[in-house]
């Protein structure tokens, strides 16, 4: 064979992720979200996590996770399952090149292991993963808004205006309910 692109058999060959760099804080972040949601899912808020929007998570190996996640049904359709059976249908839902990274976060062990204190560290988790994605729309928005005349086009400019303050708006509200 030549090239590399099967195995001995002509089975493809799974090409592994490559691995998050662990001193970059929104890695660190993603990381723990991903471990709270396959090992605490009956504390994640569902309608939150499933809400996340495809680039939620901007490392690739956690993305693919989440998108496993997603396609098991979402935090919704891990309610009343036991978290044994709920990793196994999030690895049923993983491509191949998955399966090593969701083993490995559905065993990893979490900064808080504490019985009373773990609900609240998952769902602190889960709520500066959702700001994280917020104050990155606050930025698009602003760069948007920036691009905008609003002389040249004034409904343009204030619908970019009206955003920036919605997003804004709903950042604020989730860091005061913290």
């Amino acid at each position: 064979m030549t090239g590399g692109d099967a195995h001995e058999g002509g089975a493809p060959q799974v090409v592994a992720l490559p691995a998050p760099d662990p001193r970059d804080p929104v890695a660190r972040l993603e990381r723990q979200a991903l471990v709270a949601v396959l090992q605490h899912p009956d504390v994640v808020d569902s309608a939150t996590f499933d809400a996340l929007e495809d680039d939620a998570f901007v490392v690739p190996a956690w993305r693919a996770v989440h998108d496993a996640v997603r396609a098991a049904g979402g935090i919704r359709e891990s309610q009343g399952m036991q978290p044994g059976r709920w990793v196994e249908a999030v690895c049923e839902a993983a491509s191949e090149a998955v399966l090593p990274v969701v083993n490995e976060l559905s065993v990893a062990p979490m900064p808080e292991d504490r019985p009373g204190a773990v609900e609240g560290y998952v769902r602190d988790v889960i709520r500066k993963l959702v700001d994280l994605g917020l104050t990155r729309r606050v930025a698009d928005a602003r760069s948007r808004l920036q691009r905008t005349d609003p002389a040249a086009d004034a409904d343009a400019y204030g619908a970019a205006f009206a955003e920036l303050l919605a997003i804004e708006k709903e950042r604020r509200e989730l860091r005061e309910s913290a």
